[in-house]
């Protein structure tokens, strides 16, 4: 396998197919439960277990995804085999990004918008930003998903799967956080903005859009966060209330500060 692994590299996977194909067979039997492998050679003992086979196991599933990606034709099989490294706990982040593309690219083209496309989906929005910038450059030029594309779909997909306005809200937010950590600020600002339109209001997550929003000189961001602590603060929650003041203090809203303090200290004398 790693013979041919190297003969695709060079001269492309249809010169591989044939070879390939004879492969599987094996490559597809063995599981965990088949290891350890014992055998004799030349009188030593080898032991062989199953740690040291999935790297192979995985580099031949993730090229056989890929090669029935580039067919066009057989969208179930290339799900079939980007679901093997995906779910792998042997896989890296790598591959998993990229088996997650694949994932979103056979959902979108059957329009299904569905909680594996939104697991993929976040998953690449969750481990791109663990990639050597190597790693990163050569998924974009080689076209596969990167962060753009999966928060794209994402919108797509979270009105479809999420039960209620809170819960879409949530899916936005854990996005936004995630395309924050990876520094994509365009995409990130806008699923800030769509989390607090939908009504999440959980307010560590509105502070931290607050705090984004002031990293990066939004001030709309800024007073939309800061706006919804303000209406979901109730009068008994006097950290919040202090805390909400002292941010408009920092969007240049005085009016608002000072009346968020002095809700604050009226909170504090019961």
């Amino acid at each position: 396998f790693k013979y041919l692994f190297l003969a695709a590299l060079k001269n492309g996977t249809k010169a591989i197919q044939r070879e390939f194909d004879l492969l599987e067979a094996d490559m597809n039997a063995y599981t965990e439960a088949s290891f350890p492998l014992r055998y004799s050679i030349e009188g030593k003992n080898f032991i062989i277990n199953f740690k040291n086979f999935a790297p192979a196991q995985i580099d031949f599933w993730l090229l056989k995804a890929e090669l029935l990606r580039n067919k066009k034709n057989e969208p179930e099989q290339v799900l079939n085999y980007s679901r093997k490294v995906f779910s792998s706990s042997y896989s890296e982040d790598y591959v998993r990004v990229i088996t997650a593309g694949f994932i979103l690219e056979a959902k979108e083209g059957r329009k299904e918008y569905d909680k594996e496309a939104y697991d993929a989906a976040t998953a690449i929005l969750r481990d791109f930003g663990n990639l050597g910038e190597s790693q990163q450059t050569f998924i974009k030029k080689n076209k596969f998903t990167g962060p753009a594309k999966s928060w794209s779909l994402i919108k797509e997909i979270v009105p479809k799967v999420a039960g209620s306005n809170w819960q879409q809200g949530e899916m936005f937010a854990e996005s936004a956080t995630r395309l924050s950590k990876i520094n994509e600020t365009a995409l990130a600002t806008e699923a800030y903005q769509k989390a607090v339109q939908t009504g999440y209001s959980k307010p560590d997550f509105l502070f931290e859009a607050a705090d984004f929003a002031l990293a990066n000189n939004n001030n709309v961001l800024g007073t939309l966060a800061v706006s919804r602590l303000e209406q979901t603060t109730g009068e008994t929650q006097c950290e919040i209330l202090r805390r909400t003041g002292d941010y408009y203090q920092r969007l240049g809203n005085y009016p608002k500060a000072d009346a968020l303090r002095k809700r604050s200290e009226k909170c504090q004398k019961k």
